[in-house]
């Protein structure tokens, strides 16, 4: 009996063991880190598949608070990017200590890769810490073919940034004819507006008034 329960104790044992040297064989290690983060500087594929098989935390930030979808993002490795959009779990919002996503990064020249963020249904409105969007980004960059991907992905184009830009207004003061044509079509002069009500006030239908003017004047605006 005392043989028994020494050889059972002895398996139980070797079992936990194996299993304990299984699991610290399979655990990342801070070399596939390093690997993932220098494959997405160098858009090496190699070094990013040997960190992947290694289970290494794709969402981990690097010491400028980067993970390697941003830094891969900025650097143009459509590869990359793409290979780790697959990645299940990814964070395509995730942001650096300045409050830049993946997609700000790509904004400053990089059209390939916005489209494939903004399939992956990266947040087009997310604002760093000077309040830019990726729009204000891309038209401070001068790319109207990225200015046009972020307005079909519905990017808000009355946001401002802390110095009360929107893409339009950073367009005008940075002289990108191209934006600005392609912008102003879509911002609308309020002063104009009411001239033109003004103007065809006495010739709109009742049905137009009463569903849609009426309801925002006071009894004493009321025609």
């Amino acid at each position: 009996m005392k043989k028994i329960g020494q050889r059972f104790l002895l398996m139980t044992a070797v079992v936990f063991g194996s299993l304990h040297v299984s699991a610290a064989m399979n655990a990342p290690h801070p070399y596939h880190e390093c690997l993932l983060i220098g494959a997405a500087y160098t858009g090496n594929m190699t070094k990013l598949e040997t960190a992947l098989a290694a289970h290494v935390n794709v969402n981990m930030q690097d010491t400028n608070t980067q993970t390697a979808l941003m830094i891969a993002s900025e650097r143009g490795h459509v590869e990359i990017v793409r290979r780790i959009l697959t990645i299940q779990g990814i964070d395509v919002d995730a942001k650096d200590s300045y409050d830049q996503t993946a997609l700000m990064q790509a904004s400053c020249g990089h059209d390939q890769i916005v489209a494939m963020l903004l399939a992956a249904n990266a947040d087009t409105d997310t604002q760093n810490l000077s309040g830019d969007i990726a729009l204000t980004i891309a038209a401070w960059s001068g790319h109207i073919e990225i200015v046009k991907k972020l307005f079909a992905a519905c990017a808000d184009i009355t946001l401002k940034n802390n110095d009360e830009n929107t893409a339009f207004d950073i367009a005008k003061k940075r002289e990108r004819p191209e934006i600005v044509t392609f912008l102003e079509k879509f911002i609308i002069d309020r002063s104009e507006i009411k001239k033109m009500v003004l103007e065809e006030w006495d010739n709109l239908p009742p049905e137009v008034y009463d569903a849609y003017i009426a309801p925002f004047l006071g009894p004493d605006q009321q025609k």
